[in-house]
């Protein structure tokens, strides 16, 4: 089984080497993700608009806890973006264990731009 911090691994991964249907794979069903994109094409259609825009550049996990079957994930995303310059994303994901496995239920983010 992976961790959560794998699973977060995991969807960067898929964004830098375009596969939008192991991201979409990493969310629980009850997730706000899933409720914005109900159907899988919904978000490839997204996803592929997103990649004209965002240059994925390197993820650092800070801090991962776990208590039972909830997970919180701390971590800095950062990405180069053509309109904005690198973007960092502090983030917090929370995950649920369902099945034997972790999938992302919910997240805050906050961005910070730098001008490149």
């Amino acid at each position: 089984m992976e961790s959560p911090s794998e699973i977060i691994l995991k969807r960067f991964n898929a964004f830098t080497q375009n596969n939008p249907d192991v991201i979409y794979g990493c969310y629980a069903n009850g997730s706000d993700f899933i409720r914005f994109f109900p159907e899988k094409q919904s978000y490839t259609d997204f996803f592929e608009n997103l990649k004209k825009e965002l240059l994925p550049i390197n993820i650092t996990i800070i801090k991962t806890e776990e208590k039972r079957n909830l997970a919180k994930v701390l971590f800095i995303e950062s990405f180069l973006s053509l309109e904005e310059g690198q973007v960092d994303y502090f983030s917090k994901s929370i995950l649920i264990k369902s099945n034997n496995e972790w999938k992302i239920l919910k997240e805050t983010r906050e961005k910070s731009i730098r001008k490149v």
